[in-house]
């Protein structure tokens, strides 16, 4: 493991060991006035329609970005860069950045979606701009941050703690006091939805910061800071302590018309309905549907957060049993890649009940995913020695072997989903919707030595210039070598073309070996 991580845990394990481990709240945010429509930031607020965009009519382009923190921000600056250089096949005044409909993203992948939704494509390169966040220091100041005796003290005497100089570090750097309000009052130039994913610390199950899950907390997404939503998002396991939203059910808003709507849709996802929970109050029994289905289990785990009783009454705000605080961890724990809330989303129980439709209608006829993978695969001592690895290495072990066994799991239903569109839409006009996968992996690379420079790079907040440069040139380099995509940007004989690509990715290799000083070959993005 990198240094910084063994001394993050270090400083992580004395204030466990203390008792003065704690858990950074974000920032109060009042009370929901309502929830359902209407209420909140959704789809319908960014402007777009499903199928309808000038830059690709007839496509809903999904863009998925991992975890991985400095090399995953890079490595998705590099993919929305790309697809910034490359014009539409059909609307030659729009790029294929502007056809994004939807952003979903996780960890060090949160910190380029949100930036590139918040600034849109006049402002999101900042990122990698000299002075930008992807050169600069961060593992400095949160290493600094973490054991500097001052702030050991006050995390020791106060509720503060190790994931607020993240946040705080976003905040400074990226997003200042920017919400999710922000995001709805841009309306007018039709950004992509973006849906930042976290975990439920207590159930394990995946947090995304959309409406539809914050009105079970009688919360409204748009008084939520974007850095506090990236930092929950990244919140490392061990190294950093979780960020906490309050939970506020059952509230006034959940009670009546399209609010009561919504809390009876997920009492149902979970089997029952409040008839049924009165009824098995009465008979001394819960009725439950035991139809399988893995969103019925899911929603099950997160009954809790209504805080109501086995009759669905209200708890008393002493009851023991009441959830005061959801805890909120690194998302790559329950989805690393990203890719869950799009694949709800596409068969009817996302956040954006509009894309289904337009599918019925015929508006979409092709889905697009372009699935940015930054997972590494560093060398290791465990397993070739005769010691036995210690606590730290273990803890590590644990927390990456969780998050890569997930990212298996969704690539599966990735590569699944082509099927279960035909399944879902069979019978409708026209059929059931292509299905167009575009993953950015560094599996992809051919040539082994550059694939394992790639893989070896560590996952912390602070990489040289060079290894910036060479993420963000590897991605573009993919794309390229991509028959898929280079058919989407409309060029011809895409699988003769792809040589290019492979050239880019030479280029973007040798920008890793320590070679003598030479002029620096400026970035590539776009054809050749």
């Amino acid at each position: 493991m990198r240094v910084w991580t063994r001394l993050a845990m270090t400083s992580a394990l004395v204030g466990w060991l203390c008792g003065c481990a704690t858990q950074a709240p974000i920032p109060n945010p009042p009370d929901a006035k309502g929830i359902g429509d209407g209420f909140g930031y959704k789809a319908v607020d960014t402007g777009r329609l499903p199928g309808r965009e000038p830059a690709l009519p007839g496509h809903y382009v999904i863009v998925a970005f991992s975890g991985g923190g400095t090399r995953a921000a890079a490595l998705a600056q590099g993919a929305l860069r790309e697809l910034e250089a490359t014009r539409s096949p059909v609307a030659p005044d729009f790029t294929l950045l502007e056809a994004v409909d939807m952003v979903s993203s996780t960890s060090g992948g949160s910190v380029a979606a949100a930036n590139f939704v918040l600034r849109g494509r006049t402002g999101y390169r900042r990122l990698d701009a000299p002075d930008g966040f992807l050169l600069h220091n961060g593992m400095t100041e949160l290493i600094g941050g973490v054991l500097s005796p001052l702030n050991i003290l006050e995390r020791t005497m106060t509720s503060k703690s190790r994931v607020q100089l993240l946040s705080a570090l976003f905040r400074r750097t990226i997003f200042g006091d920017a919400t999710f309000r922000t995001l709805q009052e841009q309306r007018s130039r039709h950004p992509p939805l973006l849906v930042l994913n976290s975990a439920d610390m207590a159930t394990g199950e995946r947090f995304p910061f959309v409406q539809r899950q914050l009105d079970r907390l009688c919360l409204d997404l748009r008084d939520i800071a974007l850095a506090d939503a990236v930092t929950a998002s990244a919140a490392f396991p061990i190294a950093l302590t979780p960020l906490r939203l309050p939970d506020r059910s059952p509230c006034p808003a959940q009670a009546t018309g399209q609010g009561a709507r919504v809390i009876d849709g997920f009492l149902n996802e979970s089997g029952v309905t409040r008839a049924e929970l009165a009824a098995g109050c009465r008979d001394g029994r819960l009725v439950l549907d035991t139809q399988p289905a893995a969103f019925r289990a899911r929603s099950r785990r997160q009954l809790p957060l209504l805080n109501l009783d086995a009759c669905g009454r209200a708890l008393p705000p002493d009851d023991p049993d009441r959830l005061q605080f959801v805890h909120l961890l690194d998302g790559g724990i329950a989805d690393n890649l990203g890719l869950a809330e799009p694949l709800e989303t596409l068969t009817d129980r996302g956040d954006d009940a509009r894309v289904v439709n337009a599918i019925l209608k015929g508006d979409v006829r092709e889905v697009v995913v372009i699935a940015v993978n930054a997972r590494s695969q560093p060398s290791t001592a465990i397993g070739h020695g005769t010691g036995t690895p210690g606590i730290l290495s273990m803890a590590g072990a644990v927390a990456s072997a969780t998050i890569d066994g997930r990212s298996g799991g969704l690539i599966a239903e990735l590569e699944s989903l082509p099927a279960l569109l035909r399944d879902t839409f069979h019978g409708i006009p026209g059929g059931a919707p292509k299905v167009t996968v575009i993953p950015i992996d560094f599996e992809l690379i051919q040539d082994p030595a550059c694939r394992t420079r790639f893989q070896e790079i560590g996952t912390n907040w602070s990489l040289s210039s060079e290894k910036v440069t060479a993420l963000q040139e590897i991605a573009s380099a993919v794309l390229r070598a991509s028959p898929s995509f280079l058919d989407l940007a409309g060029v011809p004989n895409p699988a003769s073309a792809t040589q290019a690509g492979q050239t880019r990715a030479i280029r973007a290799c040798n920008r890793l070996l320590p070679l003598p000083p030479s002029p620096e070959q400026p970035l590539a993005f776009g054809p050749e």
